[in-house]
């Protein structure tokens, strides 16, 4: 587990490990538009925010299950035709306390924390999940409900915009989220999108949600509370073509360019292609050192790679089937996933030309170069259940 991973999961320990959240009584938001939006600058001006949806009744999660926050938490919300805005005004009667750090993306640690978890096709099994601390440090990920090994992938990353700010009586965080940077249903003029907001408080190992919590029932996205987005709002087209040229020149071997390049297109709003030639992925972040000194199983390596990246859940099973660091090397890769209701699929292809490489040493049987395919259907049948 790389620190990025660790981090962001020590956080969803107390959000979703304790959370079979919510109550049985959906709580539906419908969300304002607006015609002047807010400069993101952390900035209070209520000019702006008077004309937002103001929501207020946070309740606690832990450690005093289901009564009043320590706290007071007010969240603001409105949309326009390319974004969606979010603030919260989060006060403290012990501000000298209140933990932010400046970080890298994703590496919050053990700061304050606020954030939304947004289901926009309202599968109740997967949603986006985007977190700020009080100087408006992000974080983003992806969460997976939809089976007993709930799984968060904070390696997604997309494109959003946030400030924050520390005053007297506590900090303010506002951000702005680009439709396009999302994915969902761009049929029809009205979206109903399942929704979380909370607040973390770590020097009480509090937990503040929105959205009312009923620990009997297991799960998170499927408790949410409905978003109501009544306008014509389009997602991105997420086509993305990146070209690359490498090559290596020393004193035995003049310089021998080889290009290649990674390509990605949304066919629909839930089925995507990737397809990749000769990748590049000397950019990608290195794996972290670990001991393999008399190791009877080869060592394992979570995957950093965009190409492997994108929907990976599909390929996810309990026990793990698939492991993607087995492709070494590939000279070219195909990749189509999707998902339609409770429906998902996927299918990678790939020429890899160490296909050992990331296992075994290839002196120890096998060829270099191999075709690797794998396909996957899978039906979610009930909460946490599910075929294929």
């Amino acid at each position: 587990m790389d620190l990025k991973e660790g981090v962001m999961k020590k956080f969803l320990v107390v959000l979703i490990g304790f959370l079979p959240i919510i109550a049985s009584d959906v709580k539906k938001f419908k969300i304002p538009r607006i015609n002047k939006p807010p400069k993101i600058d952390g900035v209070i001006d209520n000019i702006y925010y008077k004309n937002f949806l103001k929501l207020d009744d946070f309740q606690q999660v832990e450690p005093k299950y289901n009564e009043p926050p320590t706290q007071k938490t007010e969240f603001f919300i409105a949309h326009d035709s390319d974004y969606l805005y979010i603030a919260f005004k989060a006060y403290d009667n012990k501000p000298s306390q209140i933990r932010a750090s400046i970080s890298r993306r994703d590496q919050l640690q053990n700061d304050d924390l606020v954030g939304i978890i947004i289901d926009p096709f309202h599968t109740q099994l997967r949603a986006f999940i985007f977190i700020m601390n009080p100087l408006g440090i992000q974080a983003e990920g992806i969460r997976d409900d939809s089976s007993h090994r709930r799984q968060e992938d904070f390696s997604w990353d997309t494109i959003w915009y946030s400030k924050g700010k520390l005053y007297p009586w506590g900090y303010f965080v506002e951000a702005k989220i680009p439709f396009k940077s999302l994915r969902f249903p761009a049929e029809g003029k009205t979206h109903q999108w399942g929704f979380h907001a909370f607040r973390k408080i770590p020097r009480n190992s509090e937990l503040d949600s929105l959205i009312h919590i009923d620990r009997k029932i297991r799960g998170m996205i499927n408790q949410a509370g409905t978003l109501i987005i009544e306008d014509n709002i389009k997602p991105g087209l997420h086509l993305e073509l990146i070209p690359s040229i490498t090559g290596l020149k020393n004193e035995e071997q003049s310089f021998k360019p080889e290009f290649g390049f990674s390509f990605k297109d949304s066919l629909t709003s839930d089925i995507t292609l990737d397809f990749a030639y000769n990748p590049d992925f000397s950019q990608i972040e290195s794996d972290e050192g670990k001991i393999d000194v008399n190791q009877r199983y080869a060592l394992y390596y979570s995957e950093k790679r965009p190409f492997f990246l994108e929907a990976a859940e599909i390929f996810k099973t309990p026990i793990q089937v698939f492991y993607s660091r087995r492709i070494a090397k590939p000279k070219f890769g195909a990749k189509i996933t999707g998902r339609y209701g409770r429906s998902g699929f996927g299918f990678i292809t790939a020429y890899d030309t160490a296909s050992f490489e990331s296992l075994w040493d290839v002196s120890e049987g096998g060829e270099d170069n191999a075709y690797v395919n794998i396909a996957r259907y899978k039906y979610e049948v009930w909460n946490g259940s599910f075929l294929g």
